[in-house]
C-alpha cells in the first residue's frame, strides 16, 4: 500500500510513511502493516443519516431495484439506503419484501402487489432494525433471491464491517438465507474497518458503488464469483 502510494504520487516512501504518521498521530487514520486504513467513526443517528441521504445512495438504490423481478422473494436489511431501496420499488411489481427495517417497510405501505413482511425481535433505537435471536431465526425461516445487505465499512483484508455489534448476527443470517448478496456501498465506506465483522469479501456477490474501487479490493473482486456496478456508469457493469 505504502509502496503502491509513493509510485502513484512520484514521491519517496519515506515521505509517504512521513505523511502517515503526521496523520496517524493526528487520529485520521490507523497504522497497519504496508500503510495505514481510515479511523472508523461512529456515523450520525439513524434520522441524521436519513437527512443526509445523497444523490450517490440514490443512484446506488436506483441500481438495485433495477435487479428486482416479479416473484422475486427480497430481503432489505437496516440501514437508510434500504428505505431508500424499498420507495424505489415500482408499485406494479409483484415481490415479496422481507426486512428487519420497520421504516423500509413503512415505505412500503402504498404497494398493494407488494407482500411485505417486517421480521419481529428487539427494535435497535439505534440503527432502527429488529436485533436479537427471534430477528436471527425468522430470516432464517426464507429463501432470499436477493439479500441487500447494509455495512459500514468495506476493505480488501477484513470484508464487511459495521459499527453496530447488535446486529451481526441478523446480518450474518441475511447472508445464509440469500442466493445473491447485493451490497450498495459509497465511496466514504470504502477502505474503512469498523469495528464488528460480518464477513469476508466471499460473502458477497454484487457489490454497487459510485466509484471505481481501490486496486486492492478491485483485484479481490475480480474473476466469475462476484460482479462489480459503478451506479452512475452507463455500460452497467464495471467488473465481473
Amino acid at each position: 500500500m505504502t509502496a503502491e502510494a509513493a509510485a502513484q504520487l512520484d514521491v519517496s516512501v519515506d515521505t509517504i510513511r512521513r505523511d502517515l504518521r503526521h496523520l496517524h498521530d493526528r487520529g485520521l487514520v490507523k497504522r497497519v502493516h504496508g500503510g495505514a486504513i481510515p479511523v472508523a467513526r461512529l456515523p450520525n443517528s439513524f434520522a441524521g443519516r436519513t437527512q443526509e441521504s445523497s444523490e450517490s445512495t440514490a443512484a446506488l438504490a436506483a441500481r438495485i431495484v433495477e435487479r428486482f423481478r416479479p416473484g422475486h422473494v427480497i430481503g432489505l436489511d437496516g440501514g437508510t439506503t434500504c428505505v431508500e431501496i424499498a420507495g424505489m420499488i415500482p408499485a406494479t411489481l409483484e415481490v415479496t419484501v422481507i426486512t428487519n427495517n420497520p421504516a423500509a417497510a413503512v415505505a412500503l405501505g402504498g404497494h398493494e402487489n407488494t407482500s411485505v413482511i417486517l421480521l419481529g425481535g428487539q427494535l435497535d433505537l439505534t440503527w432502527m432494525a429488529t436485533v436479537g435471536a427471534d430477528a436471527v431465526d425468522a430470516w432464517r425461516n426464507y429463501r432470499l433471491d436477493i439479500g441487500v445487505l447494509g455495512l459500514c465499512g468495506l476493505d480488501s483484508e477484513t470484508g464487511a464491517t459495521t459499527y453496530s455489534a447488535s446486529e451481526v448476527a441478523t446480518k450474518r443470517a441475511l447472508i445464509e438465507s440469500s442466493t445473491d448478496v447485493v451490497v450498495p456501498v459509497t465511496n466514504t465506506k470504502i477502505g474503512v474497518r469498523a469495528p464488528y465483522v460480518i464477513g469476508g469479501l466471499d460473502a458477497l456477490d454484487i457489490v454497487i458503488t459510485d466509484a471505481a474501487l481501490p486496486l486492492d479490493l478491485a483485484q479481490a473482486f475480480a474473476g466469475d464469483r462476484h460482479s462489480v456496478v459503478i451506479a452512475d456508469d452507463q455500460s452497467r457493469t464495471a467488473g465481473s
